[in-house]
């Protein structure tokens, strides 16, 4: 019996310490964010990520190994995505401890283009664009935010996270300003892209984003048709369509006007690489 408790006390101890010293474990919910609070954080905090590899925003419901992150997590940096909302009680039940933060406070939305059906009236009202992860002005706002809340959680570690901070913007500002040069000639022009995800970026260089989707749904053929119309009529080669949706419909307007489909990825992980590489494919298809 003493062995027993002995051990018990063991294990006691060694789950204390683990814990005392173990790093704070921070939910995002889109995997940009991870580059986000781990070019801050570095190794001070673990980070998991909601929204799985090749998952939309527009219909996630976490894994019972997610909800098991969920209840250790000390904070959720939330991006106003359209899963959160549905998800926000339900985190809140599963850990009262965790702290959600809002990082989009203070970001300047835009409004969302889309096609709608020549069918129907117009939209009485206007649909604020959520996809603020890629613009630039906006990622800034949200990268000071994580910037507080990750302070929030290790204020020791203040001096070091601002440190990263400056560094990382830093590294974004030469990247924009980069993109911005290659991409002045074409100030003005129009792209297609399947689902209007990239307005933020677009509107750095002044570019302009056409949806084939319509109101959010497949296009009909008829759609299809029109698009093809347009498109021609905009001089468009190349139609861009994310990782997380079908590419039929593109593929159909592509060989249509002989041009091509190029597939980008807006919820890619590595974020600032990932920006360059949509600059350099968005010059190319405007050349």
């Amino acid at each position: 019996m003493k062995y027993f408790f002995n051990n018990l006390l063991h294990l006691f101890i060694f789950l204390s310490i683990n814990t005392l010293f173990s790093k704070p474990l921070v939910l995002v919910s889109i995997p940009p964010q991870k580059e986000f609070v781990k070019r801050i954080a570095k190794d001070k905090v673990e980070v998991s990520v909601l929204l799985g590899e090749g998952a939309s925003p527009h219909s996630y419901e976490p894994s019972p190994k997610k909800i098991v992150e969920i209840s250790k997590a000390r904070i959720w940096f939330t991006t106003g995505v359209e899963f959160e909302r549905a998800l926000l009680d339900k985190v809140k039940n599963i850990s009262s401890d965790i702290i959600i933060f809002d990082t989009t406070r203070g970001v300047k939305y835009r409004t969302l283009e889309e096609h709608s059906d020549e069918d129907e009236e117009e939209h009485k009202g206007k649909t604020l664009d959520p996809h603020i992860w890629l613009g630039y002005e906006s990622v800034k706002v949200q990268l000071k935010n994580i910037l507080d809340g990750l302070v929030s959680v290790l204020p020791e570690e203040k001096t070091h996270f601002e440190r990263n901070y400056n560094d990382y913007i830093s590294e974004i500002d030469s990247v924009f300003k980069k993109l911005g040069k290659k991409l002045l000639p074409y100030r003005g022009k129009v792209v297609f892209v399947y689902h209007p995800a990239f307005g933020y970026f677009f509107d750095v260089f002044g570019i302009k984003q056409k949806a084939v989707e319509v109101n959010g749904k497949e296009p009909s053929q008829k759609d299809i048709v029109r698009v093809i119309n347009e498109a021609k009529k905009e001089n468009v080669r190349v139609i861009f369509v994310q990782k997380q949706f079908s590419k039929v419909a593109a593929e159909k307007i592509a060989q249509a006007i002989g041009g091509k489909v190029v597939q980008i990825d807006p919820l890619a992980e590595n974020w600032l690489s990932n920006i360059e590489y949509m600059g350099n494919e968005l010059a190319k298809a405007l050349e």
